[in-house]
């Protein structure tokens, strides 16, 4: 399974959230979730991009989940590639972060948000409000068929624009790299 998302600036969120209703869509509660990145080379953007393995650390106030991303062929052109996604629960975030150590990842970065989630037909939907950059809608797909990614991608364009967001606001980089580009500049 692939996980396919498109990510978009926030600039009106009472109409935001006034048209996802009228679509089904009724948020959850917040939820804050605290991310920290690790991989194996940082230090510019070109070395962070340049990783094909990500992996996260989310802490919530329910639990902690460890994701891995793969990005097969990953180069730093191909920031948005869809990766390939696993995710499981640990117990002790702790004893993790030195596992990680050992096997030679180092933190990237973390970042803070609040996120309140929906789902509308088969998209999940996040609205995200992330410490250092602002607000955001996220909506994601698992696909099982690679092909489907492009088609897929449109619709969710739509389906944004249907939300009453400004095509120049779609699409923007994933909350890691806008992050980093603050430190390292934009490549």
């Amino acid at each position: 399974m692939r996980e396919v998302e498109v990510k978009a600036h926030i600039r009106d969120e009472v109409e935001l959230l006034k048209r996802l209703s009228g679509q089904g869509g009724v948020l959850g509660e917040p939820v804050t979730q605290e991310d920290t990145v690790y991989v194996k080379e940082v230090g510019s953007m070109e070395l962070f991009l340049g990783n094909d393995h990500f992996l996260r650390i989310r802490k919530t106030p329910e639990n902690v989940i460890f994701t891995l991303k793969y990005h097969p062929g990953r180069n730093t052109t191909a920031i948005d590639a869809m990766p390939i996604e696993h995710e499981v629960v640990v117990s002790n975030k702790t004893e993790l972060v030195e596992m990680l150590k050992l096997l030679g990842f180092v933190e990237a970065l973390s970042i803070n948000k609040t996120r309140r989630t929906t789902h509308v037909g088969d998209y999940e939907i996040c609205i995200d409000e992330v410490e250092g950059l602002g607000s955001f809608i996220e909506v994601e797909k698992l696909l099982e068929h690679e092909e489907e990614t492009e088609p897929t991608i449109r619709d969710m364009k739509e389906f944004l624009g249907a939300l009453g967001i400004a095509p120049d606001d779609i699409g923007v980089k994933r909350y890691d790299v806008q992050l980093l580009e603050r430190e390292y500049g934009s490549i």
